[in-house]
């Protein structure tokens, strides 16, 4: 429940995303009230977002790889390294609205210097989000992925998620956006490590990606840095 004026004291949010073609709105007014207070009581629908398929099947998106991606993308649940497998308890499908779209893309927990917190970072990238106000509504669905290599594409809907973060930094220069996130990452998460080293002009470097295109559930794909493409 959201109660006053929201979680944010401005009267302005978004609710979590309901999976199905019906939602309900309830308003209750704790205690007694006049007639004159009961009339104060109001709230307004401004908007509603709608997404018809999350998860494009091959036939309809160009391609022939795994849920419609290029062939290069493949379905992460058909992989048996383990450091992929932890890998894929950090990385979450993101989705949040910006003015008359609903968005999509991809972000990963980012462990924190100090060992005795966990504060639930996330990394993304800046051309995905940038915004503050877009950041209050963001959802981020984890461990959204096939239930078993070669299964068909699922939706997200069933999958823990988190709502709401705020950005701590974000910049064009490494096109990057760090997030908190406002709610607890779902048990079993986990964080990524990470350094600061420089890796972009690393000619030759394995890079290694999981990620959710197309609003799909979790791909695996590997590169290598060229640099001189």
């Amino acid at each position: 429940p959201y109660v006053g004026r929201g979680p944010d004291g401005d009267g302005e949010f978004w609710t979590p995303s309901v999976n199905g073609s019906q939602a309900t709105l309830l308003v209750r007014h704790a205690g007694p009230a006049t007639a004159a207070e009961r009339r104060q009581l109001a709230f307004t629908i401004s908007a509603v977002g709608h997404v018809e398929d999350r998860a494009p099947q091959p036939s309809e998106r160009a391609g022939t790889g795994f849920c419609g991606n290029p062939t290069c993308i493949v379905d992460a649940s058909c992989l048996t390294n383990a450091a992929v497998a932890d890998a894929m308890q950090a990385v979450a499908q993101l989705e949040w609205v910006s003015g008359a779209f609903l968005y999509t893309c991809t972000g990963g927990l980012l462990a924190d210097t100090d060992p005795n917190t966990q504060i639930p970072y996330l990394l993304t990238a800046h051309h995905c989000l940038s915004h503050g106000r877009d950041a209050k509504n963001l959802e981020a669905f984890f461990f959204y992925r096939t239930s078993a290599c070669g299964d068909a594409c699922p939706g997200n809907a069933g999958f823990p998620r988190t709502l709401g973060a705020s950005i701590k930094a974000t910049g064009n220069a490494g096109d990057f956006t760090l997030l908190q996130l406002a709610e607890t990452p779902p048990a079993g998460s986990v964080m990524l490590g990470w350094n600061a080293g420089p890796v972009a002009m690393t000619d030759g470097l394995d890079l290694y990606r999981i990620s959710h295109p197309n609003f799909g559930p979790q791909t695996y794909a590997h590169h290598s840095v060229d640099t001189s493409a």
